[in-house]
């Protein structure tokens, strides 16, 4: 197993985001991709949560969720007001980038000041990208 240089910073990222107090992990529906039911699997498991929220459709997450923002995202679905997000592990793909408008941008950097501590990419493309639109990232 390779090991990377940065796994200290990475596993204090990742014990921050669990004391956070996640109660639901992101489910995607209608979609053929193992990887979306992977990754909310891995969520659930990692918080110890059995709780999930519609991904797709955050009006419908309930007021008061925490809700774990991880893995790899074309379409970024940000939270109503009165749920809070925990936005660790995040790939943003190009199409993803390209539709976040200037108050998108504003919104990330607020839940980023949130959630206190920095969004945890999971990639150098999305950590370069988020940091040069003033997102603290790592």
């Amino acid at each position: 197993m390779i090991k990377s240089l940065h796994e200290p910073l990475i596993s204090a990222l990742w014990q921050q985001a669990q004391s956070l107090g996640v109660s639901h992990a992101p489910l995607a529906t209608n979609t053929p991709n193992l990887g979306d039911d992977i990754q909310t699997e891995a969520a659930r498991r990692w918080f110890g949560v059995s709780q999930v929220v519609t991904r797709d459709r955050p009006k419908s997450w309930p007021e008061g969720a925490c809700v774990a923002l991880c893995g790899w995202w074309s379409v970024l679905f940000l939270p109503p007001p009165g749920v809070r997000v925990v936005l660790i592990g995040m790939h943003l793909d190009p199409r993803c980038l390209r539709k976040l408008t200037a108050a998108r941008w504003q919104r990330l950097r607020e839940l980023v000041a949130e959630q206190g501590f920095p969004m945890g990419c999971r990639d150098l493309a999305t950590l370069e990208a988020v940091r040069r639109h003033g997102v603290e990232a790592v």
